[in-house]
């Protein structure tokens, strides 16, 4: 401990720069972890057909906001009740256009398009904010 206290303030408190480096690291990196420890939005799970998960998300929302009385098994969502009828009737009897419903309302993105704009977010996150602090001094 007597090392690193002697570190500081024979190299880092005598310039500014290493605060700079500093806060610029604990911005980038408290934004990274919130970004991984939020959970995924109910819109983009219910686009993508994952209606349990989107059910939870929004059992995890009603709670944050005080609704402590939600019933997450009493929501039906209208993609899920058509693939559901889908599934009761005859294959031969349906059209091709009610086939690709769901395919048609899903949002179309994949895992390596949001790896990618999730890294250039927090790449210009990490620009901007390192741009404020040279404005600053």
């Amino acid at each position: 401990m007597l090392v690193i206290c002697a570190f500081y303030f024979q190299v880092l408190s005598r310039s500014v720069e290493w605060l700079q480096w500093g806060n610029l690291a604990f911005i980038t990196g408290a934004t990274a972890i919130i970004v991984v420890a939020f959970p995924e939005s109910p819109k983009y799970l219910y686009s993508n057909g994952r209606y349990q998960e989107c059910r939870d998300a929004l059992a995890l929302v009603a709670r944050y906001n005080g609704q402590n009385n939600f019933n997450k098994q009493n929501i039906v969502f209208d993609t899920e009740k058509v693939k559901l009828d889908r599934e009761g009737n005859d294959e031969e009897t349906q059209s091709a256009d009610a086939k690709d419903v769901t395919k048609s309302l899903s949002y179309p993105i994949s895992n390596w398009q949001f790896g990618i704009n999730l890294l250039m977010m927090c790449g210009m996150f990490t620009m901007f904010s390192f741009s404020f602090w040279l404005i600053d001094f």
